[in-house]
C-alpha cells in the first residue's frame, strides 16, 4: 500500500512539475511576444521621420493627421509590449494584441494585392521588411499568442499602479521626444524665410532658360543628392502628388554630380518627376543655406517657401487650387 502511496504522489508531482514548466515556458513566450512589440516600436520611433511619410503615402488622410496617427501606432506598440511584459490584465491584452496584429496583417494583404515590395516599416528603416515577410512574422506572433492564450495574470503589490503609469507613457512618450511638426511650427519659421523680389528676379537669370520654371504654378524644390532630408521630402511630395495629380507641376533642381543621382531615387522613393542639375554657385544662390528649400512660383513669382518640416499638404493643395 506504501508503493502504491508513494506511485500516485510522484505521479500527481510529475504532472504538477510539468504544468508549471509548462506555464513557465509559455511566459517566456508572452514575454518574447511583447518584446517584439517593444522593439519594433523603437525603431520606428527612431526613424519617425521616414516612418510618417510612409503612414501618408498609404493611407487616405492628411499629412497632420498622419504625424499623429504615426505616433498613435507606435505608443499602442509600446503600451502593448509592456503590458504583455508585465502580464497584467492579461486575457484583456492578448485578445487585443491579436486584433491588432491582425488590423496589420489585413493591410499588408491590401499592399500584397497592390503589388507592393518596399519596406513596410514594421521595424523601421532599420532591418527592412516586405509586406509578406511582415505578414508571416505577424501570422507567427498570432500562432504565438493562440498557443499561450490561457495564463494566469500576473499578480504582485501595486501592479494596476505601475501598468497604468507605463500605459501612459508608452502613449505619449512618441509624441513628447518627437512631436508631430504641425505642432511645433514656429520652431522652424526662419527656414521659410525669404526676399520674394531678389528670388523672383534670380529665377529669371539665363542659367534658368528653357526649364519652364515661369509657366504656370509650379513647386521647385532645391536638393542635395547626399541630403537625408531631402530625401525624406522627395518621398513627401511624392505623396502628395499621388493625392492631388500635380506631377507635372514638380521640378527638382539638383546640386552634386549625376552618378549620385540614382542613389537619390532609391533612397527617397520619389518618382522621377522633371529634374535639372546646377551649378554649385547658382544653386545656393536661390536655395540659400537651408536644404531642402521649396517654392511655391506662380507665373515666374515666389509667393511662398516651405523647408522639410513646413510643407505642408494643405498648403500645397489650397496653392494647387485642388
Amino acid at each position: 500500500e506504501l508503493r502504491e502511496v508513494v506511485y500516485i504522489t510522484s505521479l500527481f508531482y510529475c504532472l504538477y512539475m510539468s504544468y508549471t514548466t509548462l506555464n513557465k515556458i509559455k511566459i517566456v513566450f508572452r514575454c518574447l511576444v511583447g518584446l517584439v512589440f517593444l522593439f519594433s516600436a523603437y525603431l520606428k520611433v527612431i526613424a519617425i521621420n521616414g516612418f510618417e511619410i510612409y503612414v501618408y503615402t498609404v493611407n487616405p488622410f492628411n499629412l497632420n493627421f498622419s504625424f499623429f496617427f504615426a505616433r498613435l501606432i507606435i505608443g499602442v506598440e509600446f503600451t502593448i509590449g509592456i503590458l504583455l511584459l508585465l502580464g497584467y490584465r492579461y486575457k484583456i491584452i492578448h485578445t487585443i494584441s491579436i486584433v491588432l496584429l491582425s488590423i496589420f496583417s489585413i493591410f499588408l494583404i491590401t499592399q500584397l494585392v497592390a503589388g507592393s515590395k518596399e519596406n513596410c516599416f514594421c521595424f523601421g528603416d532599420a532591418i527592412s521588411f516586405t509586406p509578406l515577410e511582415s505578414l508571416v512574422k505577424n501570422i507567427a506572433l498570432i500562432i504565438i499568442l493562440l498557443i499561450i492564450r490561457k495564463l494566469p495574470a500576473t499578480q504582485f503589490r501595486y501592479i494596476s499602479i505601475v501598468s497604468l503609469l507605463f500605459s501612459v507613457g508608452g502613449l505619449v512618450v512618441p509624441f513628447i521626444i518627437s512631436p508631430p511638426d504641425n505642432w511645433v511650427q514656429n520652431r522652424y519659421a526662419q527656414y521659410t524665410e525669404f526676399d520674394a523680389e531678389i528670388l523672383t528676379q534670380t529665377l529669371t537669370e539665363p542659367i534658368y532658360e528653357g526649364k519652364h520654371l515661369n509657366e504656370g504654378k509650379k513647386l521647385i524644390c532645391y536638393f542635395s543628392m547626399g541630403c537625408e532630408y531631402c530625401k525624406l521630402t522627395a518621398g513627401k511630395i511624392t505623396g502628395m502628388s499621388e493625392k492631388q495629380s500635380i506631377d507635372s507641376n514638380i521640378i527638382y533642381l539638383f546640386m552634386g554630380d549625376e552618378k549620385n543621382l540614382n542613389q537619390f531615387w532609391d533612397d527617397s522613393d520619389s518618382k522621377k518627376f522633371t529634374y535639372y542639375i546646377l551649378p554649385v554657385e547658382d544653386f545656393f544662390k536661390a536655395s540659400g543655406s537651408h536644404l531642402p528649400a521649396i517654392y511655391f512660383v506662380d507665373n515666374g513669382n515666389v509667393v511662398k517657401k516651405a523647408a522639410y518640416r513646413t510643407l505642408n499638404d494643405k498648403d500645397v493643395a489650397t496653392f494647387f487650387g485642388k
